[in-house]
């Protein structure tokens, strides 16, 4: 995957973000905002309890030491969260 990484953290504080270029056919372009969370699916279950729809399930990234997860608002915006693996070595 073609992706590049923007760290604007000092110290502790910062919001880091990430460019991709759209490569799968079910995904659709656009704007993606993740949140950081104690547990993703949590989360995605409350998005869904608020109207929201599961785009994808919490999954580990291999290798990575982060869980994501991926919902639609009830206006089809996406939203992700991401969950800190703390035991990952």
């Amino acid at each position: 995957m073609s992706y590049g990484l923007a760290n604007t953290k000092d110290g502790e504080l910062g919001i880091d973000s990430g460019i991709y270029q759209h490569q799968y056919e079910n995904d659709t372009p656009g704007v993606r905002i993740y949140a950081q969370v104690y547990d993703a699916a949590a989360y995605l279950a409350k998005a869904q309890e608020l109207g929201g729809t599961l785009v994808q399930e919490a999954m580990e990234i291999p290798g990575i030491g982060i869980i994501v997860g991926m919902f639609l608002d009830p206006e089809s915006n996406r939203f992700g969260v991401i969950q800190p693996r703390h035991d990952h070595g």
